[in-house]
């Protein structure tokens, strides 16, 4: 896995990372990011992470990923506002970040 995906997958699965770089809470990281950074980096590059994956296990959980990023529905309200808020309220979104923790933890990404 490649080190900038890796470092996406980690923030896809922690919402209190996604807290602090996107909505610049107690940052003290000097690095920012949003939702749509985020998710147009991880997916862009998941296709490619996919096929290079050794792995079983990482193969079948990237597949994973990719399949609820691509269901993921963005609400209404963020697309009226684009506010990284609302995707972290999301009870979809906080789905996605507990299942790629669940992923992170399992294949032990660090």
């Amino acid at each position: 896995m490649h080190p900038e995906f890796k470092e996406r997958v980690l923030e896809l699965s922690d919402i209190d990372m996604q807290k602090k770089l996107w909505l610049n809470i107690n940052n003290d990281s000097g690095l920012i990011s949003s939702y749509s950074d985020l998710y147009d980096s991880l997916y862009n590059e998941l296709d490619c992470e996919i096929q290079e994956a050794e792995v079983s296990e990482l193969k079948e959980g990237l597949s994973q990923l990719k399949t609820m990023l691509d269901t993921y529905q963005e609400p209404e309200l963020y697309k009226n506002k684009y506010d990284d808020t609302v995707i972290l309220d999301d009870p979809n979104w906080q789905e996605i970040v507990r299942k790629t923790k669940e992923l992170v933890d399992h294949l032990d990404i660090k």
